[in-house]
Parts: C-alpha cells; structure tokens; sequence
C-alpha cells in the first residue's frame, strides 16, 4: 500500500507541473509574448538590447560568433578566392561602419569600400579590387580570428583595419575572450526548449538578473585592443600585406573627436602613437569633420556615416593612398 501510495502522489505531482507548466505555456501563447533569440554565449549588450539585432541561427559561428550572410560574405560583390592575375586586392575590415548599417539601409553602393573601388576604376587602374569585409557588431578580437581563419586566404595586398566603436561597448557576462561555445548536446537541447515560450520567458528573466551584475567592463579591453591590432599588424608584415589602420571617432553633436581626444578611449588609443612611431600608416579621419555645420548629412547617428560621410571617407582614403604613392610602392603597374 505505500508503495502504491507514493506512485499515487508522484504521478499527481509530475501532472500538476505539466498541467502548471502546460497553463503558463499556452497564456504567453494567447497573449503573442515573444523574445528575441540568441545562443547562451552571445551575451552583448547590442544584441540583446536593441530590438531585431539578435543573432539568426543561420549566422551563428563557433569561431567568430557570428558572420554574415552567406549570399553576402563579402558587401556587393563577389570575389574569388584565388585573387585573378595582376590583380592588386584591397580588404576593408570593420564592423558596420564598414559594412554599411543595414537598419538605416544603406546600399553596397553607398558604403565607403564600394566607393573606393569606383574612384581607383574611374582612374584607369582597373585591375585594383576593393573587397568589404565589414561585419556588423564586430569587434577587433572577432576582427583578428576573421583574418587569420578567412580573410589571409583571399592573398590581399593591402588591409584597411577599422574597428573600435564595438570593442568599448559594455559586455554582458562575458567579455569576448571569454565567450564559451555550447557542447553540442546543449546546443540542441537549447535549440528544442528555446520553441517554447515558457523557457523563452524562463531565460529571458534569468539573463536580465544576471545582467545586473555590471562591472562596467568592456567587450575588449584596451589592452587587449591595442594587442589584437598589434597582431594584425605582425601578420600583415609576415605576409607582404601593407596595412593601413583608421582611428575610431565619435560624433558627439556638433563635433567629432577620435579615440586620441577622448579621456575614455585614452587606452584604445595608445596604438595608434606606436604604429605611428615605427612607420605604420595610421589615418585620422575625425579631422575630415572638424568645422562641418552640417554634420546631420554625413552621419547616421554618433558614429555611423551617412552616404555623404561614405562618399568623403572613400575620397580621403583614395588621396592617402595614391598621395603618398602606397600603391604603386606596393606593386608596380596599378
């Protein structure tokens, strides 16, 4: 009899949490509550708090976190792998400054890399290709895995590194170095609950009481920064790549100050004076805004660029280059 007696109060209880759980699964059913959602490691404070920013499950990367489109690895248009012959190639790596915010929509045609392309073509030098291999959010700790796993096996010839804006945004749990993969078994398990609103709700509620916890630490550090570029730099010499680095800016109303302007930024900014020291070409195109009263017309908001602030960045970057004759000391011809 107790036996039977405790089997009797077992099965009551498993079908009062499936009756409990199966009530509150169908009331946030009823009532359309939906989150957006995104792997256990991703735990930024970009993709969590602006709305439709999480990341598809099709973009999900163990190495990189997450990566574009497949259709749009590379913004516009398509490159080969193996760089065609006399072809002299140009990567732009960033985040989605580069790329171009698709939010505001802008159009492969109106970012700066696409640009810079047209400008090289309209001054019969042809055989030079610009690829744009900016991707939203990224950081230059993502920026660096990128180029060693991908970017280095397209053999370009010369790299335009800008990355920074993501690099001093707040992390959430984890900063990325210590972003931690799923096992596979988790993963789908995760991937079978996450169907459910409940456990949508469930891990909703959690992250944001773990999110409380703020050590007002940086997704990279400016340490770490420093050092990630550092080391782009190092592979690009190892490799005959020329790099060319451009020192983040913000826009704040009717200025705009770069990463050396700024008290916050102070160590973010430290490489910059190192690469500049030692003949590593550094551009500063915060200078390009000083004294502009219409600044609304080149930006998005305090640092994305408009097509007008594109269309002057590309300019600025095709007079450096050509200017101080990078690309014919580079590879003769172009």
């Amino acid at each position: 009899m107790k036996v039977k007696g405790i089997r009797h109060k077992l099965t009551v209880a498993i079908l009062s949490v499936i009756l409990f759980f199966g009530t509150f699964e169908v009331a946030l059913r009823i009532i359309k509550f939906h989150v957006n959602q995104t792997n256990q490691y991703f735990k930024f404070a970009s993709f969590y708090f602006v709305p439709d920013k999480s990341v598809p499950i099709e973009l999900k990367d163990p190495y990189l976190f997450w990566s574009n489109y497949k259709h749009e690895y590379f913004r516009g248009r398509h490159h080969p792998l193996v760089k065609p012959k006399d072809t002299f190639r140009i990567i732009c790596m960033g985040d989605s400054i580069t790329q171009g915010w698709a939010p505001y929509n802008i159009k492969f045609n109106e970012t700066y890399p696409y640009m810079l392309e047209e400008l090289f073509h309209s001054n019969k030098m042809n055989n030079l290709e610009v690829i744009n291999a900016g991707t939203g959010g990224y950081t230059s700790f993502q920026g660096l895995r990128f180029l060693k796993r991908d970017l280095l096996n397209y053999d370009p010839d010369l790299l335009i590194i800008w990355f920074g804006i993501n690099d001093a945004d707040n992390a959430i749990l984890f900063i990325d170095k210590e972003q931690k993969m799923c096992n596979k078994t988790i993963k789908r398990l995760d991937a079978f609950l996450s169907h459910s609103k409940f456990y949508q709700l469930y891990q909703q509620v959690l992250f944001r009481l773990a999110s409380c916890r703020w050590f007002d630490k940086k997704r990279v550090s400016g340490e770490d920064y420093c050092n990630n570029l550092r080391e782009m730099a190092n592979l690009a010499k190892k490799n005959n790549i020329t790099p060319v680095f451009i020192i983040p800016f913000l826009r704040f109303g009717s200025e705009v100050l770069s990463y050396k302007e700024m008290k916050d930024y102070k160590k973010y900014a430290e490489i910059f004076n190192e690469f500049s020291n030692k003949g590593i070409i550094v551009v500063d195109l915060s200078l390009l805004f000083k004294g502009k009263e219409d600044l609304d017309s080149y930006f998005i908001d305090r640092c994305h660029l408009a097509l007008k602030g594109n269309r002057l960045v590309s300019e600025d970057i095709y007079d450096i280059l050509t200017g101080r004759g990078i690309i014919s000391n580079t590879k003769k011809g172009y």
